[in-house]
């Protein structure tokens, strides 16, 4: 964008790239939860238990870089992706 984009032309501009981020993140969650849910079902999981998994793992990785981004801390950031690693592989041993 030029450095003489009126107001308006820096909006639009800003809408355009804010609708096309949302269409890729909409892709991409889909795909995620399409692979998610067909990796759970061909390993044993039940419908119930395959239709959840995938929302349950992406949530943790939301969480855990968002944690990672807003805390300041230099120890929060591996603590939370040991946390999300441990979770994803074996989500029986993170309930024991």
């Amino acid at each position: 964008m030029s450095a003489t984009a009126t107001p308006a032309q820096r909006d639009r501009a800003l809408r355009v790239q804010c609708a096309c981020t949302a269409l890729v993140a909409l892709g991409t969650a889909y795909a995620s939860y399409r692979h998610g849910r067909e990796f759970a079902l061909r390993f044993g999981a039940d419908e119930a238990t395959a239709a959840i998994r995938p929302l349950i793992v992406d949530g943790i990785l939301t969480t855990a870089t968002v944690e990672f981004a807003e805390d300041d801390r230099p120890s929060c950031g591996w603590q939370v992706g040991c946390l999300v690693v441990l979770l994803v592989r074996d989500p029986p041993l993170a309930s024991r």
